[in-house]
């Protein structure tokens, strides 16, 4: 249902920190919403910070997040490539 209409990110948002909250649960739904979120948002797109968060967990959990890198190297972010091979954040719980 939240994929079937276009949606985006607002450049100042509080949807990614709640979205990096809930990644430990059900994260191949949350890569989906959040590359679907990311596919319908323009620039300047200033998430790069969460976003940098949320995709070593997705990755390191398995999920493919070639499509929210794909949407952050077009929003600008160019060490997007990098994400998926960075560990989890030292100051994550489940680092």
């Amino acid at each position: 249902l939240a994929t079937s209409s276009t949606a985006g990110l607002g450049s100042h948002g509080d949807v990614l920190r709640q979205i990096e909250e809930a990644s430990k649960s059900r994260p191949a739904e949350l890569a989906v919403l959040l590359s679907h979120l990311l596919r319908g948002t323009t620039p300047p797109f200033w998430g790069g910070y969460y976003l940098q968060r949320i995709v070593p967990r997705l990755a390191a959990a398995g999920v493919d997040v070639s499509g929210i890198i794909e949407e952050a190297l077009r929003l600008g972010h160019a060490g997007a490539v990098e994400w998926a091979k960075a560990p989890i954040p030292a100051d994550d719980p489940d680092a």
